[in-house]
């Protein structure tokens, strides 16, 4: 089966959720020179494998962002430790450290651990603009998704757990692409959606983008078009847009793309692992590691960073402040108007004398 995207340049892509796909996409290899990094100087290499080390021994991180590291280190260093919701026993066949690890063109190089950002940057808005919560990164599905990228540079164009005989992969939630910024991709195929509703406005009770978008309304569109004649035009759209969507890592190799998922669907409910960084936190690490790689204390500016909203500024309340809703009211308790009290500390958008 074959996808094809028609956007500002031409591309091919597909999406795996738990599911066999078949493609068969030839992907021009990479025969760039390699550079050679042993395991004994690779805490300090300028690789992903350096980053993902450093935040393996950041003590001022939680254990479980410490955990999230190790195992995304351990992933890119192809030790087979990692196992996954499956209890897996992964060890690339086809990924050699020592050969490829920090090469030009490979994932694990600074310079696309740095391009890979620029897909978290799309997919940020089109999570505020369907009004959905952001994902969170998990270092392990990113790793998972370096690997996911990096396949494509000398294989042909599908998901590597399709290909047994390459050895092993882990099964995750995976979109991968090539040609283009993977996010608008994946969201171009919406249009297959409105040309359904178009010819059956019946539909439109499918459609993601009238009213408020739920997980229940989401699972219910999801069911209906996963069924329908376009099921396999439209799954990197619906696996953009769900709401439940978390432990995300995305990655590019050469021309190649990935958004990996570390969640499954386990009697009804999503289950998620190591969900550790807010987009933003890891956004500041990634640029402040690649700005000084040999900088011990790097790891500051994901600390410093709390969310993905924009900037506050906290202000402490000079008298006796009201409390209004989004539409304007007064917010009362009981037969009281709601105050906060003088000396709060409250968060503002905007600088405002109080």
């Amino acid at each position: 089966m074959k996808i094809k995207v028609t956007c500002a340049a031409a591309a091919v892509l597909t999406s795996l959720v738990l599911a066999n796909v078949n493609l068969n996409n030839e992907v021009k290899a990479d025969t760039k020179p390699v550079n050679t990094v042993t395991k004994a100087n690779i805490s300090n290499a300028k690789t992903a494998a350096g980053f993902f080390k450093r935040l393996s021994l950041d003590q001022s991180l939680t254990k479980k962002q410490r955990e999230d590291a190790k195992n995304a280190y351990s992933i890119v260093m192809n030790e087979g430790k990692f196992k996954g919701f499956y209890n897996q026993d992964v060890k690339l066949t086809w990924y050699h450290p020592e050969k490829q690890l920090g090469r030009e063109g490979d994932a694990t190089s600074l310079a696309n651990m740095q391009k890979a950002l620029l897909d978290l940057d799309d997919l940020v808005k089109i999570r505020k603009q369907y009004g959905l919560n952001l994902p969170k990164v998990s270092l392990t599905a990113t790793a998972i998704a370096m690997m996911s990228s990096n396949y494509l540079l000398n294989h042909n164009f599908d998901h590597p757990i399709n290909h047994p005989a390459d050895g092993p992969f882990w099964k995750d939630e995976e979109n991968i692409a090539t040609g283009s910024r993977q996010v608008s991709l994946y969201m171009s195929e919406k249009e297959y959606i409105d040309k359904a509703i178009t010819n059956n406005p019946e539909l439109k009770k499918y459609d993601l983008t009238s009213g408020t978008l739920t997980q229940a309304k989401w699972n219910r569109a999801s069911k209906y078009w996963e069924n329908s004649a376009i099921k396999d035009k439209i799954r990197h759209y619906l696996s953009m847009t769900n709401p439940a969507q978390n432990s995300i890592g995305a990655a590019r190799a050469g021309n190649n793309s990935s958004i990996d998922m570390l969640q499954q669907l386990y009697n009804g409910k999503y289950r998620h692992m190591y969900p550790s960084f807010t987009i933003a936190q890891y956004k500041q690490s990634v640029n402040s590691y690649i700005a000084n790689p040999e900088e011990t204390n790097f790891i500051q500016a994901a600390k410093n960073s709390k969310n993905d909203s924009a900037a506050y500024k906290k202000i402490r309340l000079t008298r006796k402040a009201f409390v209004y809703n989004k539409h304007g009211k007064l917010v009362k308790k009981g037969l009281h108007i709601k105050t906060l009290k003088r000396g709060s500390l409250v968060k503002a958008l905007k600088n405002l004398s109080v």
